[in-house]
């Protein structure tokens, strides 16, 4: 039989054995935390190294940061959600400066490889020209859909992009440009289309609540799709109500502004036009003539507002060629917009007015132009006497 004793050294070494266990497994679940946390902020570190890089001066550094970020997406990292998010925002932050273009586009497509971007803020964003569908990626048997929910984009351009399988569901597309923009079997619930260019937008077997259908989508001509409870867009879109564009400048004297204003109150509130001002407030880092042409593909009719803008003291026209060497001795100019924009309208085929200064005679307002839906009156006629003049009743007329 056991003495007392011999049972204390018993206990005592058995309790020496079942502390040092104990010990063992906390040095050892510390060492892995630590290993852990170590790896992380070594991970950080890598990727805040490589999104640096994304504003290199070398184009191929540039790219290869872009695709080398879509690696922190992939779901083996699910732990490091806050550290996607962040290379969420700086794809966001280039994609409001980015030019159209392959380093854009690289940019742009990264964001698929996210699969969830719900809440991403992608207002005023360049989306121009993207493919945004699931990507397999490492740890996924199927694609998973790419949730586009709540995102915001409010005056983003997503013209002649292709969005596939993804969902929408309570998306702002505010005053978004979607021309030409394809979406393939997305769904949107909720969605907000309000003031969105919806020219050449086309879903093919996207899922819709009515609301959406009957209301902002009501336009599109929408038909039953191949699958039930989704709609298709057999043809393009079409736009409604009477709006007029003015083509102007940027900046104006108050006697110039004075005309534009008397122009506006007459077509806005008396004959209850939507007046559309474009001025160079409204022009984006990216894709100018393309919100041009949005806008103006909007328009039912236009003014072009030939004002001083440029004057030329001293000036030879065409020099060294002949026949040639004109004198441009004491000119004025009008903003060279008016003729891009002027340019559009016709291209469209939509009444123009031009109402130009008396001094102003090049481009669009040359006085030896005579075309059919084009009529010109002078900044310096009796704003009063508007309604008597035959050009701009003829051009009324026209826009009506």
């Amino acid at each position: 039989m056991a003495s007392i004793s011999d049972l204390d050294i018993g206990f005592v070494g058995i309790s020496t054995i079942i502390v040092a266990s104990v010990v063992g497994v906390i040095k050892a679940v510390s060492y892995l935390v630590r290993k852990r946390n170590e790896d992380a902020r070594t991970r950080q570190r890598y990727y805040f190294g490589v999104m640096e890089k994304l504003s290199s001066e070398s184009p191929a550094e540039r790219l290869s940061a872009a695709i080398r970020l879509r690696s922190v997406f992939d779901r083996k990292h699910d732990s490091e959600s806050s550290l996607r998010r962040q290379v969420l925002d700086v794809y966001a932050s280039f994609l409001r400066i980015l030019p159209v273009g392959v380093f854009q586009k690289t940019v742009g497509d990264s964001l698929a490889y996210a699969s969830d971007l719900r809440y991403v803020d992608l207002q005023k964003a360049n989306l121009q020209d993207l493919t945004i569908k699931p990507v397999k990626s490492i740890g996924n048997e199927e694609p998973p859909q790419v949730d586009m929910s709540y995102v915001d984009m409010f005056h983003a351009d997503l013209s002649f992009s292709v969005f596939e399988n993804v969902k929408f569901n309570y998306a702002v597309f505010y005053n978004a440009i979607l021309y030409r923009t394809h979406f393939k079997k997305c769904q949107f619930v909720g969605s907000i289309f309000h003031s969105a260019d919806l020219n050449g937008v086309r879903f093919t077997d996207c899922k819709m609540d009515a609301g959406i259908v009957e209301g902002p989508l009501a336009g599109l001509g929408l038909v039953p799709g191949r699958l039930p409870g989704t709609y298709s867009t057999p043809s393009l879109a079409t736009t409604g109500g009477k709006t007029i564009f003015f083509s102007m400048p940027g900046q104006l004297t108050p006697q110039d502004s004075a005309v534009t204003e008397a122009y506006y109150d007459y077509l806005a509130n008396k004959c209850g036009f939507n007046v559309l001002y474009y001025t160079a407030d409204h022009y984006p880092e990216y894709g100018q003539l393309g919100k041009v042409r949005t806008a103006v593909d909007q328009a039912d009719g236009m003014v072009a507002f030939g004002m001083k803008q440029i004057h030329i003291e001293k000036g030879t026209y065409r020099p060294g060629m002949e026949p040639g060497n004109d004198t441009l001795d004491d000119k004025w100019l009008p903003t060279p917009w008016n003729d891009i924009e002027v340019g559009m309208g016709l291209m469209k085929r939509i009444p123009i007015l031009l109402v130009k200064d008396d001094e102003v005679n090049t481009g669009a307002f040359d006085d030896k132009l005579s075309e059919c839906f084009v009529s010109v009156v002078s900044a310096q006629s009796d704003l009063k006497e508007l309604e008597s003049s035959l050009a701009f009743r003829e051009w009324l007329k026209n826009v009506k």
